[in-house]
C-alpha cells in the first residue's frame, strides 16, 4: 500500500512484502497474491516497467532472483536497486538495464527530496 498511499494507480503496481516465491503454500492469501502477480506480469509484459527493489538482502533469492529473472526475460523492463554496497549484485544479463544505488535507502530518499 505504500505507493498507493502516495497517489500511484493501484492497478499499475504490484507491491509485495515478504516472499511470493513460495507457490507451495496452500494458504488462500498467498494463492491470491500469486495470481495477482501473474496477472500483473502478463498485463505489462510488453510495456515499460521499472522494478524497484528497496533493501532486499543478497541472500533473499526467493524474491531477488525472481525479479531479476523478469527483467532478463523482458527487454522493456528496467531494474533499480537501492541497497547497502555489499547487498548489490546485478547479473551481467541485466546490467545494461539496471541501476544499483549503494547506500542507505534513507539517505537516497533524502537526496531525492532535496532535489525536488
Amino acid at each position: 500500500m505504500h505507493f498507493q498511499l502516495s497517489g500511484f494507480d493501484e492497478e499499475r503496481i504490484f507491491e509485495v512484502e515478504g516472499n511470493f516465491g513460495n507457490n507451495q503454500n496452500p494458504m488462500p492469501m498467498i494463492q491470491k497474491q500469486q495470481a495477482k502477480f501473474n496477472a500483473f506480469v502478463q498485463k505489462y509484459r510488453s510495456q515499460n516497467v521499472v522494478i524497484l527493489e528497496l533493501g532486499i538482502g543478497a541472500n533473499n533469492q526467493l524474491i531477488k532472483a525472481l525479479l531479476m529473472q523478469l527483467v532478463a526475460q523482458s527487454l522493456s523492463y528496467r531494474y533499480i536497486t537501492l541497497n547497502l554496497p555489499h547487498e548489490i549484485n546485478i547479473p551481467a544479463a541485466i546490467e545494461q538495464r539496471s541501476i544499483g544505488l549503494a547506500g542507505s535507502i534513507d539517505d537516497h530518499f533524502k537526496e531525492l527530496l532535496k532535489n525536488d
